[in-house]
């Protein structure tokens, strides 16, 4: 097993052992009367305005885990399918859209081991890319290709890389380690520490790289990493 596929695995066992922690943590920041707490309702408020690509459309979302962007878009495609690997995740993804107004199709698999059947106007992936191995980032946005139509739109939302470079050793989210520029180390409650892939794009860089594959790219001005990605016309 290869370090990124090694990587990989931990990864999928952080967020199947964390699933419950990690979705209370998420839902815990947004009400959060801090500075934690209004940074994540601002990027909340900058991620809905991108997701409004989406209404009437139909959408496929990547690694939707418990279902924190799910709820959203549940209330605006025009049908709606959710990939994940972790049946914990969701099952809380499910609860979070039990009663919305499209129903959900949900898709348990691993990401890099999915074949798509079918091709979507909006293809969305919320705090994922930051998780895909710089040595998988070409074969994901194969994937990507697969699953848009010729029109279609991607819509990413993630944490860019730090204003300040001191703060790369620094990140302090849901009880999280820097180790190095691509992998990061999670803790739970029960003490179990994970390592994860945690890439922080720079978005010109991101974007030179996309363009490269026959992407652009357009980022809004906003302090998380969150865009519209097209093919090259």
């Amino acid at each position: 097993m290869s370090r990124s596929e090694d990587l990989l695995s931990e990864q999928l066992l952080y967020y199947r052992n964390g699933a419950a922690q990690y979705d209370a943590a998420n839902r815990s920041l947004l009400t959060a009367n801090d500075a934690d707490g209004r940074s994540r309702r601002e990027g909340r408020a900058h991620a809905a305005e991108a997701l409004a690509v989406a209404r009437d459309r139909s959408v496929l979302e990547i690694a939707g885990g418990t279902g924190v962007y799910t709820e959203m878009l549940a209330q605006i495609a025009g049908d709606l399918t959710v990939v994940d690997a972790s049946p914990e995740s969701l099952d809380i993804n499910r609860q979070t859209t039990a009663g919305a107004p499209v129903a959900v199709r949900y898709i348990e698999s691993d990401i890099f081991g999915w074949t798509p059947t079918e091709r979507y106007e909006v293809v969305v992936f919320a705090f994922w890319l930051s998780h895909v191995p710089e040595d998988a980032f070409e074969r994901f946005w194969y994937l990507v290709d697969r699953c848009l139509t010729h029109d279609g739109t991607v819509v990413i939302i993630d944490a860019g890389e730090p204003a300040h470079a001191h703060l790369q050793n620094n990140v302090n989210f849901f009880s999280e380690d820097r180790v190095d520029e691509s992998t990061s180390v999670r803790y739970l409650q029960d003490g179990a520490a994970y390592r994860i892939v945690r890439v922080l794009w720079n978005r010109e860089l991101l974007a030179d790289e996309l363009a490269r594959l026959g992407w652009t790219a357009e980022f809004a001005a906003a302090e998380w990493l969150i865009g519209h990605v097209r093919r090259t016309a």
